[in-house]
Formats: structure tokens, C-alpha cells, sequence
């Protein structure tokens, strides 16, 4: 879907669109830094893992942001006064968080009420979009879309993926439809898959505890 939902290299269209937005025209190129209100990233509290808590402020890192999915089992918290040291990193509803450093550089995911009022580190951007000319879910999507990778490898020095600055995320160059429907049309599409992602590898981590359960009482222990 993702190949044929977005314009592929040297195309203004793509291959498969829905079909109330068949005669809206070709998509325009736009500079992502020209529709949005904010990409910064955030830091490390000073102290360190000394200043995670159980309970707080999330505190998004790398190992949080999945391909379009949240990953929160490993995620650590921040009390209130780390949080007020650090306000211009706080993460707001619909923020499109995108990881910029490391062996994770790309993925990408849209912030939601579990992780909204948190923060982020370093390693993490924040991209907030102007809602008017940009839908976040379809900025996320095409992020994590083979184009959208394509592009960040072209930032690389070398092939290697070691980061991303923000001028690099402000220039990043991308085709989209003038319609804002249609921008929320294809990212509902997509981010609807990886809500079934995200459920049946849940339901996949359950079958693995049952049978690892069933494997402590069918065989004997050794005494």
C-alpha cells in the first residue's frame, strides 16, 4: 500500500488513489520546515537514569518510537520539576516524533494521550505540523514510507545512518496532496494496518507466555 499510495520518484501522482480525490490534480512538492510550527529535539535530565521515576511525566526515548507504533514497555518517567526545567520539549497531542540519531534513525510515530504532556530526549525530534496544509499521521506514514527512507539515507554521510540535524529535517523534500481529506484519508488507511500490527503481535506475546506456561506444567521438573 505504502509503494502505491504515495508518488514514487519522478511521479506527481500515485499509482492508486481513492476515488472521490481522482481529479484533484498532481501532488505539490513542498519543504517540510515551510508547514510546520516546531522541530526541536530535547536532552538527557542532568543525573541521568538517577532521575527516572515510576510515575510522572513520560519520557519519550529511541526504544519508544516504533514504525508508526509506540513501543511504552520499556518507557520511564520524569517528576514535575524535571519536566518545568525542560518545557520547550514537551510533547504535544498529534506531534509527529521522529528518531534522529542511532541504529533506529527514521522511525517515526504520532504522539497520542499516553505520551502527550511528556518530553523527549536528544535522540528524539519533535516535528509540529501546521494543521492547515499538513495532516501529521500522513507526515508520519510517509516518513516511514520507502520514499521517506530513501530520503533520510540521503542525509547520510557515507550510507551510514548516524543522524539528522534540523536543518536536514527542514529542507526534507516531499510530494502531497493539496487536499487535506486526502492526506487523512491515506494516513487513516495506513495507520488502520498498524493498529493490526500492533494487535496481533500482542496476541502473538500472549500465545508465547501460554506456552511457556503449559511447558512448566506438562513436563517434570528435575529434582
Amino acid at each position: 500500500l505504502m509503494q502505491n499510495l504515495f508518488p514514487q520518484e519522478g511521479e506527481t501522482v500515485p499509482k492508486w488513489r481513492f476515488k472521490e480525490f481522482e481529479e484533484d490534480g498532481e501532488w505539490e512538492e513542498k519543504m517540510l520546515g515551510d508547514m510546520t510550527l516546531k522541530i526541536g529535539s530535547g536532552v538527557t535530565p542532568s543525573g541521568g537514569e538517577a532521575k527516572y521515576k515510576k510515575s510522572g511525566r513520560p519520557f519519550v526515548r529511541s526504544q519508544n518510537v516504533g514504525w508508526g507504533i509506540f513501543i511504552l514497555d520499556s518507557v520511564v518517567f520524569i517528576d514535575e520539576e524535571t519536566h518545568q526545567n525542560s518545557k520547550n520539549t514537551e510533547i504535544e497531542l498529534e506531534d509527529v516524533l521522529l528518531n534522529i540519531t542511532g541504529a533506529s534513525i527514521g522511525r517515526s510515530v504520532v504522539a497520542n494521550h499516553k505520551v502527550a504532556g511528556g518530553n523527549v530526549n536528544q535522540h528524539v525530534c519533535i516535528i509540529r505540523t501546521n494543521r492547515d496544509s499538513l495532516e501529521p499521521f500522513f507526515l508520519c506514514q510517509y516518513l516511514i514510507s520507502n520514499i521517506g527512507q530513501k530520503q533520510i539515507d540521503s542525509f547520510q554521510a557515507g550510507g551510514n545512518r548516524q543522524g539528522l540535524n534540523f536543518a536536514q529535517i527542514r529542507s526534507f523534500l516531499f510530494s502531497i496532496p493539496s487536499s487535506i481529506k486526502e492526506q487523512q484519508k491515506i494516513a487513516e488507511c495506513l495507520s488502520s494496518l498498524d493498529e493490526l500490527i500492533t494487535s496481533q503481535s500482542e496476541k502473538i506475546e500472549q500465545l508465547r507466555l501460554h506456552k511457556w506456561g503449559l511447558m512448566q506444567g506438562l513436563f517434570p521438573k528435575i529434582v
